[in-house]
Parts: C-alpha cells; structure tokens; sequence
C-alpha cells in the first residue's frame, strides 16, 4: 500500500508480552510502505517502521508468564494478594536472575487458578528461587514445580512469628546447600547468602526461625550438601510428602538447633545420607509427631540408622 496510518484513537488498550520478531526485530506493529507521506514522524525512511505496544501486566484472565514482571510485582506487593501463573509456563532463570522475593503477608503464589501441580508451572536454575523474609503470616506456594537450583529452591529466611504453607509442589534436580532452608539470618541478607553458599552450618542465632507446613509435595533425585529439607531452628511439618532418590549430609530432613518437627503420612524411598538415609533430630531438637509414614531402601553411608536418628 502507499500509505501506512496508524488511528491512534482506536489503537488504544492494546498490549503484548512474549511476541518474537525475528527478521524486523519489530514485537509491536511493523509499518511497510513504499514512499508514501501519510506516516507517523517515528517512522525511518520511505515510512517503514516499527510502533511497539506496551507490555502486558498479566495475561490468560489476569495471570502471570512474564518471570520480571512477577518478581517485581510479588516484591513491590504489600500483602493480601494472590498471584496466579499461567498453566504451562516455564521460567528458566539465570544464575544473575533475583528470587520470587516474598516481604508482606498473605501472598500466595500458585499455578493456574486450581494452584494444581498438574497445571505445569515450573521455575528452573537460578541460584535462590524463592525466598520469605522479614516477618510475614499466611504465605502459600500451591502448585509450582522447582528444578535445578544451584543454593537452594526455597530460602525461607523469616522469623519466629512468620509461617508459609508449600502445598502439592514438585522438587527435583536441586543442587547447592538444600531444596527448602530454614533459616533466620536476623534479616542479614550477607549472612544468608554466606550460608547458602558455605560448606559448614551457620553459628546459632538466638532468634529462632520460621514454620514451614509441606503438604503433599514430591522430593526428587536433589544431590544436596545438606538436606533436601534443612530445618535450622525453626518448625517444619511435613505431610502427606513423597522424599525419592534424594541424597546429602542427612537423606531427607535434617532438624537442628532446637528445631520443631512434625512428620505425617509421608513415604522415604532410596534416599542416601552420610549421618542418616532418611531423618536427623540433633540433640535438643524436638520430634512432636511421627504417624504413619513409610521407609524403604534408604541408606546411610556412616553408621547403621536409614530411618530417624
């Protein structure tokens, strides 16, 4: 055509997010025209050009695949808020890449608006994933699926009075210190990342750590320092959980620094663990609930327990 006119009162609302454009470069919408006059003043020469559209905050009935988007909206967020992934959507982070970064109250972050696993959200890489801080109550991850984080997937760093809630999850391929850290740190985040990335075990705060409830969530094949679940000096409850093919200093859960733990209808199966195949309670720390739970084929490389120590 000759001419390339945009009516921009009736151009109006439109968004985009995702969009690839892989000759132009163009993600909005791309002008052609040979020589004609009628063009915007941005337009380049022989009005040939490129008017881009604004990014889209949420898409699919409001949810969420852009991962920048979403971190910077759950970090900015000051609580009673729920943020829905889009089913199928697949962030992979780079080891630069920040945390899904939780500092208010009752958030909740879940795949699709069922928060079911089988909606297939997943967060892959990265060195934290994501992360609870300060002092925050009624914080629910539902659904998500977690893989191959180099530090830790979940850094629940909260204090005594904080809680969060990690229902029907999916963690598998997580290297680094643990898959889900319990740890105060006294809201330093240099002593966190230190932790995280260290080979030994922080000091003991004073300050006790947060409640962390897993219900229904699958551990997979983790190669961990540590623990897939390291609970320091904190609560940890643990029900209706499948621990499978995971390995580190402890198989599965390590409870330490006069921490509380309660395990549930939970299955251990071929984990591996130097100080024990399945469950350690240091000295000192607390087993408040042990019922129905199932173990086999764990083991330990020092000393003869597979099961709790």
């Amino acid at each position: 055509d000759s001419t390339a006119i945009l009516d921009e009162d009736h151009g109006q609302n439109l968004c985009g997010l995702g969009n690839l454009a892989t000759g132009t470069g163009c993600t909005g919408i791309w002008f052609e025209s040979n020589g004609a006059v009628n063009c915007t003043d941005n337009m380049t020469s022989a009005c040939t050009g490129c008017k881009e559209i604004i990014t889209c905050e949420a898409q699919q009935d409001g949810c969420h695949d852009d991962y920048r988007e979403l971190a910077t909206s759950i970090a900015a967020s000051e609580g009673n808020q729920e943020f829905i992934v889009c089913p199928d959507t697949h962030f992979a982070l780079q080891t630069q890449d920040q945390p899904l970064s939780i500092w208010s109250s009752r958030i909740t972050i879940k795949c699709g608006k069922e928060g079911m696993n089988t909606n297939n959200c997943t967060i892959s890489g990265g060195n934290v994933q994501l992360s609870i801080n300060g002092s925050v109550t009624g914080v629910r991850i539902e659904g998500m699926t977690f893989i191959g984080s180099n530090e830790s997937s979940i850094a629940a760093l909260g204090d005594e009075k904080s809680d969060v809630t990690v229902h029907d999850c999916s963690f598998r391929g997580h290297t680094g210190r643990g898959v889900i850290l319990v740890y105060n740190p006294t809201n330093n985040t240099f002593m966190s990342r230190r932790f995280l990335q260290s080979n030994n075990l922080p000091d003991r705060h004073d300050e006790n750590a947060m409640r962390l409830m897993i219900d229904l969530c699958k551990f997979e094949n983790n190669s961990v320092q540590v623990s897939c679940v390291g609970n320091l000096g904190g609560t940890v409850e643990t029900f209706r959980s499948e621990f499978t093919g995971n390995n580190g200093e402890v198989g599965a859960i390590m409870s330490v620094f006069e921490s509380n733990l309660s395990v549930v209808e939970s299955c251990f199966i071929a984990n591996t663990g130097n100080t024990s195949g399945s469950i350690l309670v240091q000295e000192g720390s607390r087993m408040l609930e042990q019922t129905g739970n199932f173990g086999a084929e764990n083991v330990v490389q020092f000393g003869d327990c597979t099961d709790i120590l």
